[in-house]
């Protein structure tokens, strides 16, 4: 949110909010990005800027890091049911395995979730079980969030296969103007793209939905502030 106040010709002590959202080209994880990144966040803050509590950082990465780009062994349906298969681990991990950790590091300066006053209206949890096998992205996609809302499920599925923005979309986190905040989530993001793509037995641990860390469990390494995190 920006706060803008009166100046000349006006009540000095008058004052109007203004939502915007910044958005930048495709960026690659190099120092130049990351630098840019920075001064970006530091105009922002120069300027006034203030996050509230309806704040979203979202993350995009390109679809094509979970595709085949160079088997020309694949027929054209083998290398889609690939594609599917490892889009499905990805849903897995970040909304099954990992989703309780996942929202309690997106509300890490905060301590408290954007979504949790308006019920996860931006970024919604998982709302039912994920299957084992989904033949298109969109049967995947309707499952992680209310039908006509999906692209606002914590992991947005909705643009893949678009022209314009072929994308899988990571909304958990709260906004921020630290770049190191920044800098961690989208790494993190990475890491679990990077798993879906390349380590198919990440998916093979217990879920822990969100709210997990609240449960009455015996499991005191489980109940343990950094036992998830470590887990992940």
């Amino acid at each position: 949110t920006m706060v803008f106040h009166g100046g000349d010709g006006a009540d000095a002590s008058s004052s109007v909010a203004v939502g915007g959202e910044v958005v930048s080209p495709p960026l690659r994880d190099c120092p130049e990005t990351w630098a840019q990144i920075s001064v970006v966040l530091g105009v922002l803050r120069e300027c006034g800027a203030e996050v509230n509590g309806q704040t979203g950082l979202h993350v995009h990465f390109g679809a094509q890091a979970l595709r085949d780009s160079t088997d020309l062994t694949a027929t054209e349906h083998e290398a889609a049911q690939r594609f599917v298969r490892r889009v499905t681990r990805l849903a897995v991990l970040a909304n099954a395995c990992f989703e309780d950790v996942l929202f309690r590091m997106a509300s890490a300066e905060g301590g408290r979730h954007r979504g949790r006053p308006f019920f996860y209206r931006h970024s919604r949890p998982l709302e039912q079980p994920l299957g084992r096998h989904y033949d298109t992205i969109d049967e995947l996609a309707q499952s992680l969030g209310k039908p006509g809302a999906a692209r606002r499920a914590a992991l947005n599925l909705t643009n893949i296969g678009s022209s314009d923005k072929d994308t899988v979309e990571f909304r958990q986190s709260n906004g921020t103007l630290d770049v190191r905040v920044v800098r961690a989530f989208v790494q993190l993001c990475a890491l679990l793209v990077g798993a879906a793509r390349w380590v198919p037995e990440a998916v093979r641990v217990d879920p822990q939905p969100l709210g997990f860390h609240l449960a009455d469990r015996d499991d005191v390494d489980v109940l343990d502030g950094d036992g998830s995190f470590w887990r992940m």
